[in-house]
């Protein structure tokens, strides 16, 4: 016979329980100044955003060269 862990009778029933989906918060900066080392692609990951989205929403592309004290919009959100 199977036991299970807080079921004493075989004829209890489990009840069902509650599960909330993750809320989802904008947590992300809305903006980021670039530093030395800085990459597109790494700040797409950094923010979780797509490297595309993250160059579209600045009006450069996505093979262009950063620069140092540049300040990108940074539109996205975060699950929590």
């Amino acid at each position: 016979m199977l036991r299970l862990p807080g079921v004493d009778d075989v004829n209890q029933t489990a009840s069902p329980s509650t599960v909330s989906a993750p809320s989802v918060t904008p947590t992300t900066p809305s903006t980021h100044t670039v530093k030395a080392g800085d990459t597109l692609f790494g700040l797409a990951v950094k923010y979780g955003v797509t490297r595309t989205a993250l160059a579209a929403a600045n009006g450069i592309t996505e093979t262009g060269a950063l620069k140092t004290g540049q300040v990108l919009s940074i539109q996205g959100q975060t699950t929590a």
